[in-house]
């Protein structure tokens, strides 16, 4: 192990120099602070210093001080030599950043159990600053992952567009990386489309991979373990099941337990895009909005229900909701409603209806911008508390 010594008398640094070097340390020997702190900047390997209190340019203390501030990128052990002996001086160099003293004149004795004492703190720092450098790269790479697993997320979300004259519109952002919020929709026969949003309990990794798997599960219409569509022996040869034995079947596959305690909240729909009619079942969501285009009216559906895997064997009742050409649903986390702004106030579900009434009128795509931005507004930041996801849905059966 390297020592540097700061001596600006010349026969103690020499008596330094030989007594280190005799203990098996390499020794750099410089006459003053300055001098010291130069060479410590230039060696990183350098961890432990002898110095003298008293120096001309840079003393002692003036030297720990250097040492322990912020510009320094390591951590350096300093036994300064003095021949103080009150108190308050201790004091001081304590202060200053020393780590331990030695008594002029010097005991050879003395200086050797010091300087192994240090040594056994250089070493546990350096193990230290080992094992941070590991954890760093770990975290790196965590982060790599997970930025590439929320690319992945985002890549499952549907492209905004128009489905047997249903448009929809989305927004979603998660409060980390990855969320687990998660919604879709797609056809299921010429004129039946169905749609979810959902919301997985808790945040962050474990969420965000029980929404990819209900994500897969849901968006599955064609398998022989299809929740959503089942063959059939006779023709049409598929059976579109009904809204509530979908989350039905979703809870009884999914029963959160102490051990896993993680559920989620839905709502899904089944629309026939010819009636316009649409089978909802609000399982613990909040309660999607229904908006007459006509009248301008908000209403709220969904006949409640609690969610998917709390409670075994529950049934549930959908809200059977007839739309008109224009009408939209909206469909939200609680994210959206709970988010509160810099006082703390809560968005509100009284808030988000006003909002959509004042933007009934416009094109969907407008609506959803406005939506968005009065979100952003409200929180004041891009960074949000919960996941926040909605999906607006517009039936106009002629387009």
């Amino acid at each position: 192990m390297r020592v540097l010594i700061a001596e600006d008398a010349k026969d103690q640094r020499l008596l330094l120099k030989a007594l280190l070097k005799k203990q098996g340390y390499d020794v750099v020997d410089t006459e003053n602070g300055a001098e010291a702190l130069q060479v410590l900047q230039e060696n990183p390997d350098i961890r432990l210093v002898v110095s003298d209190w008293i120096m001309p340019e840079m003393d002692g203390p003036e030297l720990c001080r250097k040492v322990r501030s912020d510009a320094f990128d390591r951590y350096v052990y300093v036994i300064l030599l003095t021949g103080h002996e009150d108190q308050d001086a201790f004091i001081q160099g304590l202060e200053a950043g020393a780590d331990d003293f030695v008594h002029k004149p010097l005991n050879a004795d003395e200086l050797r159990v010091r300087l192994k004492a240090g040594a056994r703190v250089v070493g546990l720092e350096q193990r230290l600053d080992e094992r941070n450098r590991q954890l760093g790269e770990n975290l790196e790479q965590l982060e790599a992952d997970l930025r590439l697993a929320g690319q992945t997320q985002m890549s499952l979300l549907p492209e905004a567009g128009c489905l047997q004259g249903v448009t929809m519109e989305w927004f979603f952002q998660p409060s980390r990386i990855l969320g687990g919020d998660m919604f879709g929709y797609q056809e299921l026969d010429e004129q039946h489309i169905c749609f979810y949003q959902l919301d997985v309990s808790g945040h962050g990794i474990p969420s965000a991979l029980f929404s990819f798997l209900l994500h897969h599960m849901l968006s599955d219409t064609a398998g022989s373990d299809s929740l959503i569509k089942q063959a059939t022996s006779h023709p049409p040869y598929y059976q579109i099941m009904p809204a509530p034995s979908v989350v039905e079947a979703l809870n009884s596959r999914f029963q959160a337990s102490p051990d896993h305690m993680i559920y989620f909240t839905i709502a899904f729909g089944v629309m026939n895009t010819q009636t316009g009619i649409v089978e909802l079942v609000q399982a613990g969501h909040p309660h999607p909005l229904l908006i007459r285009k006509a009248t301008g009216d908000i209403i709220r559906t969904g006949k409640g229900g609690v969610p998917v895997g709390m409670i075994e064997g529950i049934t549930y009742e959908a809200d059977c909701i007839q739309m008109q050409p224009g009408d939209r649903l909206l469909l939200y986390s609680d994210g959206l409603i709970e988010s509160s702004n810099p006082e703390g106030e809560q968005y509100s579900v009284e808030k988000l209806e006003a909002l959509q009434a004042s933007v009934a009128g416009k094109e969907l795509k407008e609506a959803r911008d406005i939506t968005e931005q009065a979100l952003h507004d409200w929180c004041g930041d891009d960074r949000f508390d919960d996941d926040m996801t909605f999906l607006m849905l517009e039936w106009q059966p002629d387009s």
